[in-house]
């Protein structure tokens, strides 16, 4: 809201869709926020898959630009991406993991500049904008599947299965020691590491 607010131009060009449950007092937060700095906002709430599809749909530009960002991935990204919508995100996490060619990344550092930059910069160039969202498009359908995501499962189930007797040995020393009152500073916390390194 800020970023947008900030640049006469944006406020007069966006218009702010903010789709997915939030709570009331962030409601009435950003709904002033948008007031003070002459931001169109629309807050839609909890919504319908119908009516998540239809605001991807009318979007031009999708952010998702969560600070600090906690998630090993984005649904609303890779949706985004799907969409072949151009998408702004925050250069952090999952985000920094995609090709610079397919979002446009902002500095977590200076959101506000860097969102408006970016809005600016998709607005004066639509062709531009399309080649973005489409280039992500054919990245996600491509990266974002149901079988590389079983195939990843069955890799990291693979990984886990092989470590099993590491597992063991830490867990049965550990359960011993602790009994014991032993502690990390213990020299008998580096044998215990040596034996469990010897069967890697």
């Amino acid at each position: 809201i800020r970023a947008i607010g900030a640049d006469a131009e944006l406020a007069s060009l966006v218009h702010y869709h903010l789709v997915g449950s939030i709570p009331g007092i962030t409601r009435e937060n950003l709904t002033a926020l948008a007031v003070e700095h002459g931001v169109t906002l629309r807050i839609h709430g909890r919504v319908s898959d119908e009516e998540l599809a239809a605001a991807i749909d009318s979007s031009d530009v999708i952010c998702c630009v969560r600070l600090p960002s906690i998630e090993a991935a984005s649904a609303s990204a890779i949706e985004a991406m799907l969409s072949a919508k151009p998408t702004i995100v925050a250069d952090t996490g999952f985000y920094s993991e995609l090709p610079d060619d397919v979002v446009i990344k902002i500095d977590p550092d200076e959101p506000e500049s860097a969102i408006a930059a970016a809005l600016k910069a998709l607005s004066e160039d639509p062709a531009g904008a399309k080649a973005l969202g489409d280039r992500a498009r054919n990245f996600a359908r491509k990266t974002f599947t149901g079988a590389r995501y079983a195939k990843a499962l069955l890799a990291l189930a693979e990984e886990s299965e092989a470590c099993r007797g590491q597992r063991e040995i830490a867990r049965a020393f550990g359960a011993a020691y602790a009994s014991w009152g032993i502690r990390d500073s213990s020299p008998l916390i580096d044998d215990v590491a040596k034996l469990i390194d010897y069967f890697d």
